[in-house]
């Protein structure tokens, strides 16, 4: 549904929902499905606003986490929602808002449900109609995500649950000489965490089950500029 006649506030905007289904074909088999909603308007001032949710209510095949041929993991149905909102942007000073939050299903008692969230906040200043400067923090926190450790020498595919931390900082910065040439200097420092709070064997149906005396030590901390 569109907006496309300003109307009260509102100048324009949209409403969308919309239904996504993956099959692998050659096995005749459902890797995911999910119902997307999004909604975005956009008022009188030039700002606007933006949220949606997304909701995957089955398991979801995933033949390439394993790291082996032939194996797959299942994962747990999830559900997410995220929002933001954007100043003006023809002003000389405006930010960006994004925000988003999630949870996935319960595996069993000893793996619970894997919440994660994050957002980013983005500060633009024009100088003139030359001169732009973008600078802003991008975080993301995941508290159980679950991935692929480690395949040992008789086979088995050892999974981990983790915490896991995410921030990358971004400066930009674009200065414009003329219609048809521009210098831009793009600049960006990530950090990445891991914390490891279980690991688990994955069986052949997909599953995990717990992997008590595994003693390996994989946490990580990750720095790039």
């Amino acid at each position: 549904y569109n907006i496309l006649k300003p109307w009260k506030k509102i100048n324009q905007g949209n409403m969308d929902i919309s239904v996504n289904y993956n099959e692998n074909i050659l096995a005749g088999t459902r890797n995911g499905a999910g119902i997307n909603l999004f909604t975005w308007l956009q008022f009188k001032n030039f700002s606007s606003i933006f949220a949606g949710a997304y909701v995957s209510p089955f398991d979801e095949l995933d033949y390439y986490e394993p790291r082996t041929a032939g194996r797959i993991y299942r994962r747990n149905e999830y559900y997410n929602l995220f929002g933001g909102y954007n100043s003006n942007q023809n002003k000389k000073l405006s930010f960006n808002l994004n925000t988003y939050s999630g949870i996935t299903g319960r595996i069993s008692p000893t793996i619970p449900a894997n919440p994660w969230g994050g957002g980013s906040v983005f500060v633009n200043w024009r100088v003139g109609n030359r001169f732009t400067l973008s600078l802003g923090p991008d975080i993301h926190m995941d508290y159980g995500d679950r991935g692929w450790v480690n395949t040992e020498d008789d086979g088995t595919i050892v999974f981990g649950r983790r915490y896991l931390r995410n921030t990358t900082i971004n400066l930009d910065a674009e200065y414009v000489f003329m219609r048809d040439m521009t210098i831009s200097l793009n600049s960006r420092h990530y950090w990445a965490t891991g914390r490891y709070l279980g690991f688990y064997v994955l069986e052949e149906d997909g599953t995990l089950t717990d992997y008590i005396n595994y003693g390996g030590y994989h946490d990580f901390s990750f720095n790039s500029f």
